[in-house]
């Protein structure tokens, strides 16, 4: 009981502090809205003109990547088929490099067999 007593009578104590305070009404004058409201408008232009132009150099900045994209792609098909023909003369090379290993070889047997039957021969 005593605490719900407690409370009323605090409760009208704040009541009546806040009753005696004049009520203070702000308002601004027009004039000094006016001059918010334009910079904020002006600000708006800016960023959207901002945007605009961002937009605009990411298309370019995205084409330009397309076209190197295609040009690089283009160098590396050229390069695999250089490769493949380069390995095409290596083993073309190579073949020829045994062919001629192989005749010589030959020929030297040929030239000891001769060599042998003369001493034979004799």
């Amino acid at each position: 009981m005593k605490k719900i007593f407690f409370l009323i009578i605090l409760s009208l104590a704040v009541v009546l502090v806040h009753a005696q305070e004049p009520v203070r009404v702000t308002t601004q004058p027009k004039s000094t809205i006016d001059p918010v409201d334009t910079r904020l408008k002006k600000t708006k232009q800016e960023i959207n003109q901002l945007y605009a132009l961002y937009q605009k150099q990411m298309k370019a900045v995205e084409k330009t990547m397309s076209e190197m994209k295609l040009k690089l792609q283009s160098a590396m098909k050229d390069l695999e088929s250089k490769d493949k023909l380069g390995n095409f003369e290596i083993q073309d090379l190579m073949s020829r490099y045994n062919q001629a290993e192989t005749q010589s070889s030959s020929v030297q047997k040929m030239l000891y067999d001769t060599a042998q039957s003369v001493i034979r021969k004799i």
